[in-house]
């Protein structure tokens, strides 16, 4: 489901997001603006809160190693129709294509090993 962005929160964790990427890039606004060749002055409105066109969310998500939908929804679903999704891990982690590597890997696996999988995971969150 898509989210309400004028629902504060939703809003506020959309800018978030932004400025996660922006701040893993280690670009300023310029530099940003540039490299999504758009104004300044439409990157500031992104990261205040403006939803950015589906061509700059593209950009977005590309340079955040991540997807469009990590950027509007805080999830990133890779098996769709199926009720597995990663969350945000939160800041510094590496999104995007390595965990989409290893979902990939983890899909292709027979079913006892993924249960071995989830095991060894629930052993290392203890």
């Amino acid at each position: 489901m898509f989210p309400d962005f004028s629902s504060p929160e939703n809003n506020r964790a959309l800018r978030e997001r932004l400025a996660h990427i922006q701040r893993q890039s280690g670009f300023n606004q310029q530099q940003l603006a540039n490299y999504l060749h758009i104004g300044q002055s439409a990157v500031s409105k992104y990261l205040n809160g403006r939803i950015p066109p589906s061509d700059v969310l593209y950009k977005f998500a590309r340079l955040g190693q991540t997807t469009m939908e990590w950027i509007l929804c805080g999830e990133k679903s890779y098996f769709y129709g199926a009720e597995q999704t990663v969350n945000d891990p939160g800041e510094g982690y590496a999104t995007g294509d390595t965990d989409l590597g290893l979902a990939r890997r983890i899909a292709r696996l027979p079913a006892s090993r993924k249960r071995l999988i989830m095991e060894l995971t629930a052993m290392l969150e203890d």
